[in-house]
């Protein structure tokens, strides 16, 4: 190619990078009668910050371990269940039924831990909602009856945004008698806004609208080759059919011709672990840090692509976790099943089959 050749080639790139850059910044269309109450662009946009009496949640873009995202930083402040109180028919006529203990006092007042947490794409799509951030419909600045009417006089709500190096601040209220709208007010300036309903609603359900649950980003196509380690043993194993994620089969890597029924039933099983409750990075579980009972590392060739670990916390049968808003939690039938990989930003409690963890012995050892 010629030195010309070479220049046009270098001069197209640049225009095309300058158009990816120019779409990527570029605002969407305006809905009619639409006001922008932040002006800002997706790279201008640093952060978000949502809190109600149930909760807090801070959202921005990051870089973990080299790999750029959404990260959420979640706090849940509802109240830890107290333990039920004994039945009054359970104490002698007369007697004195003692007092908690200091420490069970302490367990019940301990606040949930602040859990940092990696989004998924729903989390990037409420990010682009903020770039430029708009409501349907602007009030301008109300008086307090109308500001009492709006809910606005003791709201409860708080949404921070800090972009192009200012921070926003803004009171959410709804009316008393409310159909369903909530309004914004600027802390700073008093004006007054509609609040997007469905912006509203992802940041008051973060913790389970937004957050990634996923263990993996790669597929059983993209890997070749696992190593399975449990009780001390390892095994090499290759995948055959790897293209096909529901036919796939696993084979010892010494007879790759003859394929192992249970390790493709138990790998399918691990395969398709879906999380009951994801921890923060660097979160141990309340019930203790789990003890390592098996791992999987994930081969194309010989680049490693990723990997799972499974971790067991013996409890006390029938020693659930406290109810959350949120549902009960699952049965530990005398244990916690929980997993981490290279994707997920710390250990997630998984469904506790008891064959995840045997059949993981009797797989390494080849029995």
């Amino acid at each position: 190619m010629t030195g010309r050749g070479l220049l046009v080639q270098g001069a197209l790139a640049a225009v095309g990078l300058a158009v990816a850059y120019g779409t990527w910044q570029r605002e969407p269309e305006r809905a009619a009668g639409e006001i922008v109450v932040i002006d800002s662009t997706k790279g201008d946009l640093k952060s978000i910050h949502f809190e109600d009496e149930n909760g807090s949640v801070d959202i921005r873009r990051g870089n973990e371990s080299g790999e750029p995202g959404v990260w959420l930083n979640v706090q849940d402040k509802t109240p830890v269940a107290a333990p039920a109180k004994p039945a009054a028919s359970a104490a002698r006529p007369g007697a004195t039924i003692p007092a908690a203990p200091s420490s069970l006092a302490a367990a019940v007042a301990k606040p949930r831990p602040l859990r940092r947490l990696r989004g998924d794409e729903p989390a990037e799509k409420l990010l682009g909602e903020f770039a430029p951030f708009r409501s349907a419909r602007a009030f301008g600045v109300l008086d307090a009856k109308k500001l009492k009417e709006l809910g606005l006089d003791v709201a409860k709500k708080k949404l921070i945004v800090v972009a192009r190096g200012e921070t926003r601040e803004f009171a959410i209220g709804q009316p008393p008698q409310s159909s369903g709208e909530n309004y914004l007010r600027d802390v700073k300036d008093g004006r007054v806004y509609l609040m997007p309903r469905q912006i509203l609603a992802d940041l008051q359900g973060a913790a389970f609208r937004l957050v990634d649950r996923k263990l993996h980003t790669f597929k059983i196509a993209d890997v070749d080759r696992l190593v399975v380690s449990s009780g001390g043993k390892t095994r090499d194993f290759v995948i055959k059919n790897h293209q096909d994620q529901n036919a796939y089969k696993i084979a010892p890597a010494t007879a790759p011709d003859k394929p192992e029924e249970l390790a493709r039933n138990w790998h399918d099983k691990v395969w398709r672990l879906f999380p009951s409750e994801l921890l923060g990075k660097g979160e141990t579980p309340s019930s203790g840090v789990p003890k390592l009972a098996a791992r999987i590392d994930y081969f194309d060739g010989s680049k490693n692509v990723g990997w799972l670990e499974l971790g067991k916390v013996d409890v006390a049968a029938g020693s659930e976790p406290p109810v959350s808003p949120h549902g009960p939690p699952p049965s530990n039938n005398g244990a916690e099943v929980y997993a981490r990989t290279e994707h997920t930003a710390g250990w997630v409690r998984v469904h506790n089959d008891p064959s995840t963890l045997t059949d993981a012995d009797k797989i390494a050892a080849g029995s």
